[in-house]
């Protein structure tokens, strides 16, 4: 069993706090956590090789744009001399970096804290994903923090993934229920779209099981990137972008226009 968690808080940012997948332990912030597995199936073939793909290098992280400036604050982890780096905005409307950066802090809060009994820093996913803004546009201001924590004992390290999507119309997160005409629906999509256009063959049918597993997304110019839970030895999370046009009928009324515009 994989303990991991992906707390996503394109929720009620600082104030409903987080919204994202797998997590047994801790706790995080209201509607943003669920269990999650690792697959047996997801991690090796014979000895220690891997049977996936690497994935391709990550885009580049947002630039300033539309008068917002992305940075990064780091805050100590544990043990001493780890950081963990939390995506910053400044610049722009004031409200829509207020709302950001809370809603970061929040992300942050919701995954586990740096103490004697747990190692907590930064980290990335397979392909060079790490911490930081990810995209600034008329329609959606978006950022993503990733963590590595290993508790005392535990067989292994596990990483932590949040994502924070904000509406620089309302200053206000969009949700995954935000996102979505029909969650249910939505999420059977995704069941058969995910292993489809994982081009590492990461992501597997049995890891994406109950309702939490699609929390972690955010908006890219070419489709919705989800964060597909995978086997440990595989990274944890596989990001899988879904092509705006398999999943337009999904979304609710404006949203493909929203987080669409540059």
């Amino acid at each position: 069993m994989s303990l991991r968690i992906a707390v996503a808080a394109t929720a009620a940012a600082a104030l409903l706090a987080a919204a994202c997948g797998p997590s047994s332990t801790p706790a995080a912030p209201s509607g943003s956590v669920s269990p999650s597995a690792a697959s047996p199936t997801a991690s090796v073939t014979s000895g220690s090789s891997p049977h996936w793909i690497s994935p391709a290098p990550t885009g580049a992280l947002a630039s300033p744009v539309h008068g917002y400036i992305p940075s990064l604050t780091s805050t100590p982890g544990s043990p001493q001399g780890h950081k963990v780096s939390i995506p910053t905005l400044s610049g722009g409307d004031p409200a829509v970096t207020k709302r950001f950066n809370e809603s970061m802090r929040a992300s942050r809060a919701g995954m586990p804290l740096g103490s004697q009994e747990m190692s907590v820093g930064d980290s990335e996913l397979l392909g060079g994903y790490r911490s930081g803004v990810t995209r600034i546009s008329a329609g959606a201001v978006a950022g993503r923090i990733v963590l590595l924590w290993y508790g005392k004992g535990a067989a292994h390290p596990n990483r932590s993934v949040g994502t924070v999507v904000i509406a620089p119309t309302t200053a206000t997160p969009i949700t995954v229920d935000d996102l979505y005409r029909d969650r249910s629906a939505a999420l059977d999509r995704l069941r058969s779209l995910l292993p489809e256009l994982d081009t590492t063959k990461r992501v597997y049918a049995a890891d994406l099981t109950g309702t939490h597993f699609a929390d972690a997304w955010l908006p890219t110019s070419a489709g919705l990137e989800v964060y597909a839970p995978v086997a440990h030895v595989a990274g944890d999370y596989a990001p899988v972008v879904v092509p705006w046009a398999r999943i337009a009928d999904q979304l609710r009324p404006g949203m493909l226009e929203r987080l669409r515009a540059d």
